[in-house]
């Protein structure tokens, strides 16, 4: 059950006393990628340093916050419960005026996710979500904590967010979600095809299909010294690079004689966006491996090419490479 929440209403654009002033989804990442890893590097502490004057309010302690989050989360606090013993830092945002939700939604959501330690998985069982957009749990021997995002719509109908930041002492796992009943796997069988259009480039059939098994023996962690190996690592959102904070390929080797390639998942992803991210980065790897046949080796040779070119300052070094991945990774189920 939700606690008390105070909540001050102001009237992307921000809207505060009826003025609106422009942002941008980077601006957005950074704020909430700032709220969760203050809130998270002063759990174990219950917030003190965080804490200024106190507030009158019923239900537990509450506290003013000392430090400004910025434009997005104008309104913040701190409180505590006894029953059950828990602290939550909390901080909500005005308005946010986009044609876009799930745009807006989507740089919260990676926001959130930069800040996360790799312990903290994301929460889909509907027993333990309350009326949150996104949440994050991380449970430990004697205490655990929790992300949370929720949606809030305003008196004009614009949607404005709660961001808390949870700790519960002595709090141990949840129980795990039902299980589904698998749905039976139905193959279809296509017509021959000589090539395939693949993100625009024409690949030979017999191509792909080397490419694909290459694929899913990585998926299955195959140890045929025959295929190049895959190596992944998880690791937490901010753990990972600014420009690959989902996925990344940290790179190749040879060990005994055996290729292998390093592919790192952010651990605070859904399973399904890990499966995703995972076949990405690998994906990536294999190319850099050079097992991708003529056509697409030529178009990665261009992206790579491509990329060296911005030169050592760019934003996203592997600008090119990712679009290509994107392109093509809808091909490897």
């Amino acid at each position: 059950m939700k606690r008390f929440v105070l909540l001050t209403a102001l009237a992307f654009a921000l809207f505060s006393h009826g003025l609106a002033r422009a942002a941008t989804g980077t601006d957005l990442i950074n704020a909430v990628q700032t709220f969760v890893s203050t809130g998270l590097a002063n759990t174990d502490s219950a917030f003190m340093p965080l804490r200024d004057a106190p507030m009158k309010a019923p239900m537990g302690e509450h506290y003013h916050v000392n430090r400004s989050f910025g434009d997005f989360m104008p309104t913040c606090h701190i409180s505590g419960y006894p029953m059950p013993a828990e602290w939550v830092l909390s901080c909500s945002s005005p308005g946010l005026k986009s044609k876009n939700v799930p745009e807006v939604l989507s740089f919260i959501y990676q926001g959130a996710v930069r800040a996360l330690p790799a312990c903290f998985t994301r929460t889909l069982n509907p027993m333990i979500l309350r009326d949150e957009t996104f949440r994050w749990d991380c449970h430990q021997s004697d205490r655990g904590y929790s992300v949370d995002v929720s949606t809030i719509t305003t008196s004009n109908a614009d949607p404005s967010f709660l961001f808390e930041v949870y700790e519960y002492p002595g709090a141990h796992a949840p129980p795990p979600a039902p299980l589904t009943t698998p749905t039976p796997t139905v193959i279809q069988i296509a017509k021959p095809q000589t090539t395939l259009d693949m993100g625009g480039v024409q690949v030979p059939y017999a191509d792909y299909l080397t490419l694909n098994l290459e694929m899913h023996a990585a998926a299955v962690n195959s140890k045929d010294p025959a295929f190049v190996h895959a190596v992944k690592t998880m690791k937490g959102g901010n753990e990972m690079p600014p420009f690959d904070w989902m996925w990344h390929y940290a790179g190749k080797q040879t060990q005994n004689g055996v290729q292998t390639i390093a592919v790192w998942v952010c651990a605070n992803l859904s399973p399904q966006e890990q499966i995703t991210a995972e076949r990405q980065a690998t994906l990536l790897g294999l190319l850099d491996a050079g097992l991708g046949g003529t056509a697409l080796q030529q178009t990665f040779a261009t992206a790579s090419a491509a990329d060296a070119a911005l030169g050592p300052q760019a934003a996203d070094p592997f600008t090119n490479r990712h679009k290509f991945i994107y392109a093509i990774s809808g091909y490897f189920p």
